[in-house]
């Protein structure tokens, strides 16, 4: 998974590792360490991208996407990730959360 700046940066060599099968973007994390938290329109945010992609490809590794929002799906799609995932760790634990509490105040 890269997610960080210095995860683009050093992208080439991380995905000349032996065994790695794919990669996985973890695009929020990333427009955090970019300084630009949940802008995924910002210049800067949209070059990692590309320079992801395009690792992605020299590599021969798919790059892995995951998000709740179809929209968002369909874009990074189209921009060459071919692993797609819907779902979100911050949802499970929301929904989780918001059962817990359903079942309390069925008290």
């Amino acid at each position: 998974m890269i997610e960080s700046e210095e995860g683009i940066n050093n992208i080439d060599s991380i995905l000349s590792i032996s065994g790695i099968d794919m990669v996985w973007l973890g695009h929020f994390d990333l427009t955090d360490s970019l300084g630009s938290v949940g802008d995924f329109e910002d210049k800067y945010f949209l070059k990692c991208i590309t320079t992801f992609i395009d690792h992605c490809k020299k590599h021969q590794k798919p790059a892995g996407f995951l998000d709740v929002n179809k929209k968002m799906l369909s874009h990074f799609k189209k921009l060459g990730f071919k692993v797609l995932g819907y779902g979100h760790d911050v949802v499970v634990f929301q929904n989780s959360l918001k059962r817990g509490i359903d079942m309390i105040n069925t008290f």
